[in-house]
């Protein structure tokens, strides 16, 4: 079994248990951990959760929340051949403004603004005719 494998594996359960429990289809990454940590028994950090995230293409990121006034962010990631689309139209929670998703004008995932438009959108609505 390659490095990683059973960790992989709880992460999935992770994400069918909370979509199923939920009836959501992204998951917040503290979710997860927090999923892990009651249900495992070693658990994981989210440091370690968020690297297995990243670099594995069963896992997919939709977006990227700020907290207000802060530096706290939150992600929240999919599994794309489990759970049906679509993604990113939940709406953001209270206090919190989505800094990283897809464009509402090109669709791209890219860093968005306030007004969730990423520069080359923003910067073409901006413009004088």
């Amino acid at each position: 079994m390659p490095k990683g494998d059973r960790k992989v594996n709880q992460i999935k359960s992770a994400f069918l248990d909370i979509q199923i429990k939920n009836d959501v289809n992204e998951v917040s990454i503290r979710a997860v951990e927090s999923w892990l940590n009651c249900n495992t028994k070693d658990g994981m950090s989210l440091m370690k959760l968020a690297n297995l995230l990243s670099k594995r293409p069963s896992f997919k990121m939709v977006r990227r929340e700020r907290k207000r006034g802060t530096t706290e962010t939150e992600s929240f990631w999919t599994m794309p051949e489990n759970m049906s689309g679509p993604y990113g139209k939940t709406a953001t929670r209270e206090g919190w403004v989505v800094d990283r998703g897809h464009c509402a004008k090109c669709n791209e995932f890219l860093q968005l603004n306030q007004d969730a438009l990423c520069d080359r959108c923003y910067i073409e609505s901006t413009r004088l005719v």
